[in-house]
């Protein structure tokens, strides 16, 4: 334990100086993943290959960015690894408990991601390039949270949403992150709809974080650089 616990100390120095910038690629990576890999992917033009060195892209950033918060970084491994298990035991496990396990490592690897950004994003201190990125990835993150706790509703009752979500369908995903997204940003389109009553709640808890977030972020951040400029 006395060992482990020096490694972890000296990696949590050797990452100290690129947790910021880190943020960049971070970005990067979440934009790719959302609006390029899963379009391509439902296309079947985004090979498996990719979508690997993707994920495993994303957890070694995340690992960058988590590095200065022990907890955070420790919560970030055991969910990665979860997903790793529950892909390696698809073969044996009941499907209803791999995408339970999918889901939930995904969500504690997001939801750590977005309480370290998030701490950073709101801290005092001047508004950098970097803050503006981090904002950019908690926005996104806030939008997969949602998505993760949808697919936990579908698992549950297959019916939570007009069109039916079929989880055996590739697209599956794809199709509550874009109604994740279009409810955080209140668009609205009417073509999928939430039908179970969990689902309608977290729909309306995402438009009003949608709402809520831009406009608390700004004033933060206009305080922050108020702030700055009075020194």
């Amino acid at each position: 334990m006395i060992k482990a616990s020096a490694l972890l100390g000296q990696f949590q120095q050797a990452m100290a100086p690129r947790a910021e910038p880190s943020l960049t690629v971070l970005v990067l990576l979440e934009l790719v993943a959302v609006f390029l890999a899963l379009p391509l992917e439902d296309l079947g033009l985004w090979p498996f290959a990719a979508r690997v060195i993707l994920t495993i892209a994303l957890f070694l950033i995340a690992l960058v960015v988590v590095s200065q918060h022990r907890t955070s970084l420790v919560i970030t491994v055991v969910a990665f690894t979860l997903a790793m298990i529950s892909a390696i035991g698809r073969p044996h496990w009941r499907p209803t408990r791999i995408v339970y396990a999918d889901i939930v490592a995904q969500f504690c690897l997001v939801a750590v991601l977005s309480w370290v950004v998030g701490r950073a994003l709101f801290a005092p201190g001047r508004v950098t390039y970097h803050r503006i990125q981090g904002a950019i990835a908690v926005y996104l993150q806030l939008a997969l949270l949602f998505q993760f706790a949808y697919l936990l509703v579908v698992v549950q009752s297959p019916n939570a949403f007009s069109p039916a979500i079929v989880l055996t369908e590739s697209n599956s995903a794809s199709k509550l992150l874009y109604f994740s997204l279009v409810t955080l940003t209140t668009t609205g389109y009417g073509d999928l709809v939430a039908i179970h009553p969990i689902a309608r709640s977290l729909a309306n808890l995402e438009a009003v974080a949608g709402q809520l977030f831009p406009a608390i972020l700004l004033a933060r951040l206009v305080t922050l650089e108020l702030e700055h400029r009075r020194r």
